[in-house]
């Protein structure tokens, strides 16, 4: 199974009560992007967390592992069948 990394920044923003928000993706880099420009992926980070402002009460970087077939899939043109009536 080929794997696909994807580094990502969360985003927990403050609230008035728990559970009124979850955490939000603020970003996004697969492996590839990252290994073209890994430095870009901080300056970006720091600046969607500087956007936030006072309302980010916490952020999270959290690396995913995806199934690269899966995302393949995402892609596929689904099979389809049909049945022609001519009138």
């Amino acid at each position: 199974m080929s794997i696909i990394e994807i580094f990502t920044l969360w985003g927990q923003r403050k609230v008035s009560y728990p559970g009124e928000v979850g955490p939000e993706l603020m970003v996004a880099w697969d492996e590839f992007c990252m290994d073209a420009n890994s430095e870009g992926f901080d300056k970006v980070c720091a600046e969607e967390i500087k956007s936030w402002g006072d309302d980010l009460e916490a952020h999270r970087y959290i690396t995913l592992q995806v199934d690269a077939n899966k995302i393949d899939a995402a892609f596929a043109v689904p099979a389809l069948t049909a049945t022609v009536v001519l009138r």
